[in-house]
């Protein structure tokens, strides 16, 4: 099911770029890394974009929780855990410094070439679970509800008075804090400050972003399917809905060959006139079943 649901949500952002940015504005990346021999948490999805002469990426990690699942503060304090933060912060720190080293190197992989000169907006982990805030505050956590600025066209509405729940730490406990200074013992060749630590730590926080309580798998298959609808005929006739199930699935199937079967682009990556290409595909499909 954790396949299926990271597919099904690479297809709703591959839908997002297809609608916020032009044709050769985005690249859409699957278990995509800056190396091969690094073990990045945040390559379940990664997004590329560009915005104000900014080239920008926000990374997503997805974690489906078959049975309803309430992290807590143990939850955030565990390495080996889904939700440990300190594997995130050194998969960030990994990041970052590979962006500098990519974009300071005229002779890189082509498969590297997506990450050039690069800013990360926002590592997000995209997931079925909630969290228990009075868990984290009696563990001396501080975090804020908002929505970050430019993250909501990334979410999914269930309905329209069911917005998406984000989740941002602001502060963490003294324990957790000693942790992510420890995971610097990793990049030591950096000579990086004890005052250079803790402005990485704050600004790891600042991007690391849970969407929290999103649709399980079979209702955003469910939602993803309708938004396909919309997307191709505008208001489609109840008559028609069987052909557009039928063509969704087949998208669904060739995303699959692409990606995970023939390997598709180098690195798994998708670019936006590919992916509008991909989408005519099977809306002239669609539309020579219609009766006239």
């Amino acid at each position: 099911m954790g396949k299926k649901y990271e597919a099904l949500v690479f297809i709703q952002l591959l839908m997002v770029g297809r609608r916020k940015f032009t044709k050769s504005d985005f690249k859409i990346g699957r278990q995509v890394k800056t190396r091969e021999t690094i073990n990045q948490k945040f390559d379940d999805v990664v997004f590329c974009y560009s915005e104000s002469n900014r080239k920008k990426i926000i990374t997503f990690q997805v974690k489906h929780c078959s049975k309803s699942k309430t992290l807590k503060s143990t939850n955030f304090n565990q390495r080996n855990d889904d939700f440990g933060l300190e594997k995130y912060f050194i998969s960030y720190l990994d990041l970052q410094y590979d962006i500098q080293r990519i974009s300071g190197n005229n002779s890189v992989e082509k498969s590297q070439e997506n990450f050039r000169d690069r800013e990360i907006e926002f590592l997000v982990i995209f997931t079925s679970a909630d969290i228990d805030l009075d868990d984290l505050a009696k563990n001396n956590y501080k975090y804020n509800l908002d929505e970050p600025p430019g993250i909501a066209d990334f979410c999914i509405k269930i309905e329209e008075n069911e917005p998406p729940k984000f989740f941002q730490l602001q502060e963490i406990n003294e324990n957790l804090h000693i942790k992510l200074l420890e995971a610097f013992n990793e990049f030591e060749e950096k000579k990086i400050t004890p005052a250079e630590k803790e402005d990485q730590i704050k600004c790891f926080l600042r991007k690391f972003i849970i969407i929290m309580k999103q649709p399980n798998a079979d209702i955003l298959e469910k939602k993803i399917s309708k938004v396909y609808q919309t997307d191709l005929l505008k208001n489609p006739e109840s008559k028609f809905n069987g052909i557009l199930r039928d063509s969704f699935e087949k998208y669904q199937k060739d995303l699959e060959e692409f990606f995970l079967m023939k390997g598709g682009l180098p690195s798994g990556w998708l670019d936006g006139e590919t992916a509008v290409q991909l989408f005519q595909s099977h809306q002239n499909s669609i539309l020579q079943k219609l009766p006239l």
